[in-house]
């Protein structure tokens, strides 16, 4: 991280505390879609486990870019502009979890917020690259590789909930669920 922070310092800074807002939002967002779903019984215990599981990346993401914001000698606290744009993008995935909401529709809030969490572990990724910061791209590839994994699995099990309800189909394997 050394490198890649020498050469673009303010935007490392600025870009992590963005992730970490992000990341803190994903965490909120996963404990609401798990509390949504607690009830639910059948196909969905799989399903609840893995995304126990994602949540629990997540918040090991969260604690990670804590860490380094504060070796940068960032504020993990502070508002940048960034951070306030993902409040406001934020606001319409919580849309999409709010009420009584289907399971479906939790699934695809989820879906959302992991194509964006992507999008910005990529950004870090092409930074750390342009700064030939072989360090930090290892860890932002191995964030980003955990990321892709949350978007594959939530990407199923997306289509998987939404196909039944279009179809008027009902869940009931584990393999349906499932990866």
């Amino acid at each position: 991280m050394r490198t890649v922070s020498r050469t673009h310092r303010s935007k490392v800074v600025e870009l992590l505390i963005e992730r970490l807002a992000f990341e803190r939002a994903t965490i909120k967002l996963y404990d609401t879609v798990l509390e949504k779903l607690r009830p639910r019984g059948g196909p969905y215990a799989s399903v609840k486990a893995h995304l126990r599981h994602i949540r629990e990346e997540e918040k090991a993401h969260e604690d990670w870019l804590e860490e380094q914001l504060q070796t940068l000698g960032g504020d993990a606290h502070v508002e940048t502009d960034r951070s306030l744009l993902v409040r406001r993008e934020w606001r319409r995935i919580e849309e999409d979890a709010g009420g009584d909401q289907e399971p479906a529709d939790l699934f695809h809030a989820l879906l959302n917020a992991e194509v964006i969490d992507n999008a910005g572990w990529e950004l870090l990724l092409e930074l750390a690259d342009r700064a030939h910061d072989g360090e930090a791209r290892e860890a932002f590839q191995q964030r980003l590789h955990e990321e892709q994994e949350h978007l594959l699995f939530v990407s199923h099990i997306a289509a998987v909930f939404a196909r039944s309800g279009v179809l008027d189909e009902t869940v009931t394997t584990l393999e349906e669920a499932s990866v």
